[in-house]
């Protein structure tokens, strides 16, 4: 496997932030090969940043546990052509807005006055409480998962909604199109409703 190698110098965040930027627009050079992040000594802390910036382009981490191949425990990055995913390990805090081309999995919590927009669907391995607009390009297909769906605003394609206001013993719930009404389920009662479906019953 082709693998294209990005050396992590021990320089300015900003720098670090504009260069990785300008590489992964560069889509031509990259297509699906995985990337390897090479930190230099004393530059590991430095990969958070870098590892944000390509997440925006549709870049996401490999598992690690799939990492112990690779000598020196690097980071492998990945871009997939097509149902593009970012991932990111952060909470997302207020005044902060993401607009994603592709799917959006956030392993953290959305903050009130935070905003994710994206062109699939929006994962949120944590609360939600800021505005979610899934869909944005008319995807109706879409949904929003969350642990703890509380935001003001559920938006799918150009559907508009609220989360059921009662936050009392509240379990992980899917918002989705249905009739064209954003219904907000039990992610339980639509898995199990889903994968008989998908059995044929």
């Amino acid at each position: 496997m082709v693998c294209f190698e990005i050396v992590i110098h021990n320089e300015s965040d900003e720098k670090i932030a504009k260069e990785t930027e300008r590489f992964a627009k560069n889509t031509k050079i990259f297509n699906t090969r995985p990337v390897i992040l090479k930190p230099e000594k004393g530059a590991e802390g430095k990969i958070p940043i870098v590892i944000e910036n390509l997440s925006r382009f549709g870049f996401h981490l490999i598992n690690q546990q799939a990492q112990t191949d690779i000598k020196n425990k690097d980071y492998v990055i990945t871009k997939t052509a097509e149902n593009k995913r970012v991932t990111l390990h952060k909470t997302i805090r207020s005044g902060q807005s993401y607009n994603i081309d592709g799917d959006m999995v956030l392993f953290g919590n959305l903050n009130a006055g935070a905003e994710i927009k994206a062109t699939g669907n929006i994962v949120i391995l944590g609360t939600s409480n800021g505005v979610v607009h899934a869909g944005i390009n008319g995807n109706k297909n879409a949904v929003i998962f969350a642990m703890k769906l509380l935001s003001p605003q559920i938006r799918i394609a150009d559907k508009v909604a609220r989360a059921p206001q009662d936050t009392s013993n509240r379990k992980p719930e899917i918002a989705f199109l249905s009739s064209e009404v954003i219904v907000v389920q039990d992610y339980n009662d639509w898995l199990m409703k889903n994968e008989k479906l998908d059995l044929g019953a």
